[in-house]
């Protein structure tokens, strides 16, 4: 799925998004070879916060460039289709060589929300929970809690 949401953006010209440089299947195992990459934004704010107060910070237009970036490049997945449904700080990267340019990273919860007719497609009736429990609706966490499993056909 990755490799063909990652081609399709590129197909768009898309700028974004890592390119595929090779997707094989080595001993049963697959892999794809992307774009080389520099710190996520949530590395990047680990570091920062680590920083002195006047140093390593980010200066407002910086954050503001970075903000506009995520921003389009949301934008160019909803434009060819996909949600992310996994937006966080770890899933954006500079580029390894220029950290003026900001990379969406991880579409593996990635899912198509418009038909081959362009039309919004209907909401599933019951989905699986996807994603990390930490970071799910506190429901999900006192369901977690409580029986130690989600099991949403018990909820539904």
């Amino acid at each position: 799925m990755k490799v063909f949401v990652l081609r399709e953006l590129k197909n768009r010209n898309a700028k974004y998004f890592c390119d595929v440089v090779d997707n094989r299947q080595f001993h049963n195992v697959n892999y794809i070879v992307m774009t080389l990459v520099g710190s996520s934004l949530q590395e990047l704010r680990k570091m920062s916060s680590k920083a002195s107060a006047d140093k390593e910070k980010l200066t407002l237009g910086c954050a503001l460039s970075v903000g506009i970036q995520c921003l389009e490049a949301i934008h160019e997945l909803h434009d060819v289709g996909y949600l992310h449904r996994d937006v966080k700080p770890a899933n954006f990267a500079i580029d390894k060589f220029d950290i003026r340019k900001i990379y969406l990273l991880d579409l593996g919860l990635c899912r198509k929300y418009v038909g081959r007719n362009g039309e919004v497609r209907r909401p599933r009736w019951a989905a699986g929970f996807r994603g990390t429990i930490r970071r799910g609706g506190t429901d999900i966490i006192k369901i977690h809690l409580c029986h130690g499993e989600i099991s949403f056909d018990n909820y539904m």
